[in-house]
């Protein structure tokens, strides 16, 4: 009993130390600018996202939409991102000059400008490799690179992750509609190939999938005597279905500044560490955009300008041993009968296959069906085949 009562006083101090934050921004209605993306010196896309702030207690990404975003040098050159219309906006390769400085300039439809200062090009080292390691719980993906004149030290990274993405069943039937009027239509389930009864619908069984992380991975040398890195990524653990067929990975590494790294740092404090009474207290965040138009206005965002160096692994089922594969899709046995078909087939399931034993060839008396994304792999997923996909 007295173990019991020194239990109570000390969950009672624990949450007496529990201070509520209290944000001391106050976020208008309109929302506070928020800037992501780099701008890319080199050969590929440069993409800028523009959101707004939303209340703290119902936060929600707001779309900047009809801006004007440009990158601007110190020569006066000047380049035009396209607009996509959802908060997002792009340019092809610039080619810019890592002797010159240059700035992101933005102008939001209501006539308010920002920007950055003009900054350095930054030189990204190539990605010397991407490997993987296979535990006991999954296989963790790295990034090792390194700088021979120890001028990057500050690195960040992102990935686009794609893989198979296959229906856990085949479609070998399908449900006939037949409107009789406007208020009757009876429902029948039948072979989609009368001729060929091996027939599925391939269009739906094979698919891929992308997942592009919202981690923030920042890494740096700063401490080390050589600036050479083996950075963790991605980890996928057993049984993920990433690889129940093949997975590919395609990484980005960019260089940062100092100032940067700080700044990432703290978003991923800010986003990913808080929400426990030993966790640091969310901070305010200053990047290097400002409202030119209405100076104390803040601005959050962080942009940097660097080249991007990439690099794309794929990985095979076949490379991990006893991967293991979980599913939640279950097939039903339902009867051929319009009413059933109706009532309970139709809007939540779609037929799989026949009931074996019990059908007289060729017709379909009972028959399996699935949850539909257990058979419309396009429910979540494309049919489309990447360009970059080995055959």
């Amino acid at each position: 009993m007295k173990n019991k009562s020194y239990l109570l006083i000390l969950i009672i101090a624990i949450l007496a130390c529990k201070e509520e934050f209290t944000t001391p921004v106050v976020s208008p209605p309109t929302g506070y600018l928020v800037v992501e993306g780099t701008v890319n010196s080199g050969n590929g896309l440069t993409e800028i996202t523009l959101s707004r702030t939303s209340a703290l207690d119902n936060p929600e990404k707001l779309p900047e939409v009809g801006a004007s975003v440009l990158v601007e040098g110190e020569d006066n050159t000047s380049y035009l991102l396209a607009d996509s219309l959802n908060g997002h906006y792009f340019i092809e390769s610039m080619g810019l000059l890592s002797d010159r400085k240059y700035r992101l300039y933005i102008k939001t439809k209501d006539g308010k400008e920002y920007g950055t200062d003009f900054l350095e090009v930054k030189n990204t080292p190539k990605i010397d490799s991407i490997n993987w390691e296979r535990n006991s719980d999954g296989v963790q993906i790295y990034a090792n690179t390194h700088d021979n004149t120890d001028n990057t030290r500050y690195y960040h990274w992102d990935y686009t992750e794609t893989y198979v993405h296959n229906a856990e069943f085949k479609s070998y039937l399908k449900i006939n509609v037949n409107t009789i009027n406007a208020n009757r239509s009876t429902y029948q389930v039948v072979f989609r190939d009368l001729t060929n009864n091996l027939y599925f619908d391939s269009s739906m069984y094979f698919c891929w999938q992308s997942y592009v992380p919202t981690e923030i991975l920042i890494g740096t040398t700063a401490r080390l005597s050589k600036d050479e890195i083996h950075f963790p990524l991605a980890f996928l653990p057993n049984a993920s279905p990433k690889l129940n067929e093949q997975y590919s990975i395609l990484v980005k590494q960019y260089s940062i500044s100092k100032e940067a790294y700080d700044y990432l740092e703290l978003i991923k404090k800010n986003t990913e560490l808080t929400g426990s009474i030993f966790d640091p207290q969310p901070a305010v965040l200053k990047g290097n955009l400002y409202c030119i138009t209405d100076a104390p206005e803040p601005v959050i965002g962080y942009i940097s300008i660097s080249n991007v160096q990439q690099k794309r692994i794929f990985i095979s089922n076949k490379q991990v041993p006893e991967w293991g594969h979980y599913t939640n899709c279950v097939e039903k046995v339902f009867s051929n009968n319009s009413n059933i078909i109706r009532d309970q087939v139709v809007v939540s399931y779609l037929p799989t296959d026949v009931v074996p034993l019990q059908v007289p060839f060729p017709g379909v008396s009972t028959y399996y069906a699935a949850p539909r994304d257990c058979v419309d792999c396009r429910l979540t997923g494309t049919n489309t085949k990447p360009d970059f996909w080995p055959n």
